[in-house]
């Protein structure tokens, strides 16, 4: 015998229930042998809609290191969250509205997933983001003979060298 959690019951193996509302639901299975022996397991769920997502970014181009507002247009919003994915530079967020900074010279791929109570969606905007040289780094030795003297080497990145185009 199922409680579905909801004020509806049923029988049957496997059984099959359509909830009418969003919610949280306690599910409970109760069997009974023929010798009378009762065993209960119980389950949380929610149910709830497929949730409608997008989202937009300011500014669509940028210099490295500067930071991208993204501005999330997934309904509903209450209890849902979100998984923001920034692939070429291995990165996320689960904030629902992220300030990033990429710090790779290129286009990047963002993605968006939101769960709303289970029902998961995903948005891709291929090369949605340019982000244009450069990235400053370095990094430095130590001599260990004069440890006052340091070498530096500029490792910044300046992205590919430009074709020339023929005339």
């Amino acid at each position: 015998e199922w409680d579905f959690g909801d004020g509806n019951t049923g029988t049957g193996n496997p059984a099959a229930h359509t909830y009418t509302a969003e919610g949280d639901f306690i599910v409970t299975v109760k069997v009974t042998t023929a010798s009378g022996c009762e065993a209960t397991a119980t389950t949380a769920l929610q149910a709830g809609i497929m949730p409608t997502v997008d989202f937009t970014a300011t500014p669509l181009q940028s210099c490295a290191q500067d930071p991208i507002q993204f501005t999330n247009q997934t309904s509903p919003v209450d209890e849902t969250t979100w998984l923001w994915t920034f692939p070429q530079d291995g990165s996320s967020s689960t904030e629902p509205n992220p300030n990033h900074t990429f710090n790779v010279i290129g286009n990047h791929d963002v993605i968006l997933m939101a769960n709303h109570k289970g029902c998961i969606k995903e948005v891709i905007k291929y090369n949605y983001i340019q982000i244009i040289p450069p990235i400053a780094n370095f990094n430095q030795q130590p001599d260990c003979v004069n440890p006052y003297h340091r070498k530096f080497t500029d490792n910044s990145t300046f992205g590919p060298i430009p074709t020339p185009v023929k005339t």
